[in-house]
């Protein structure tokens, strides 16, 4: 943080110090400087979207979701090609409790640029979840799970699926592999409003 400090002050209007202090700032969790500073990048390049997106990201930690949206539709409208983008806006607008039918065009555009994302299929399968077609998330679970078998986020989200259609042994073993790799998963999915 000194070296990017020293950096910032020797030019100030280059946009890799902030960049890399920003970084530092949102790794350590200090996300009001972290935006900040990628803000500067965006005063100084308003065509960066890298800057606009790791904004995101920390306008979506600091739970400013209307700004996080906002920034990933301007870096989307900037490389609308980009299937990460598509999901990680998918993802947000489902996670964020507003209307889940809304990210489902997205995760959609994500799959057909890239139908073997896993990540894509997973948040695909999440938003099925919410809307309670069960059939379409178990599908894209278990697609998603083929490409990425040691996902918690993925098993989590099928074994609820198998728990609302009754299907208790399949959900109980899902859960305690789910849990296995990331004993945090139950409070993640409670964030979102889901509990097994």
């Amino acid at each position: 943080m000194t070296d990017m400090n020293l950096a910032i002050g020797m030019a100030a209007n280059d946009t890799h110090g902030y960049m890399a202090r920003a970084h530092l700032y949102a790794r350590a969790g200090r996300l009001s400087e972290a935006i900040k500073d990628y803000s500067t990048v965006i005063s100084i390049a308003p065509n960066n979207a890298i800057a606009y997106y790791f904004r995101a990201q920390a306008y979506s930690a600091s739970k400013q979701a209307d700004k996080a949206l906002a920034d990933l539709d301007t870096v989307i409208a900037m490389q609308p090609d980009n299937s990460a983008w598509l999901n990680d806006r998918c993802w947000m607008k489902a996670t964020i409790g507003k209307n889940p039918q809304s990210a489902l065009p997205d995760c959609n555009a994500a799959l057909a640029k890239n139908p073997k994302d896993a990540a894509a299929m997973d948040s695909r399968g999440f938003v099925y979840l919410l809307l309670n077609q069960l059939d379409q998330s178990l599908s894209d679970y278990n697609v998603a799970l083929r490409l990425r078998p040691t996902s918690a986020e993925s098993l989590f989200g099928r074994a609820i699926v198998e728990l609302r259609r009754g299907r208790h042994d399949a959900a109980m073993k899902d859960l305690a592999a789910a849990r296995k790799l990331n004993p945090k998963i139950d409070e993640t999915f409670a964030s979102y409003g889901i509990k097994a």
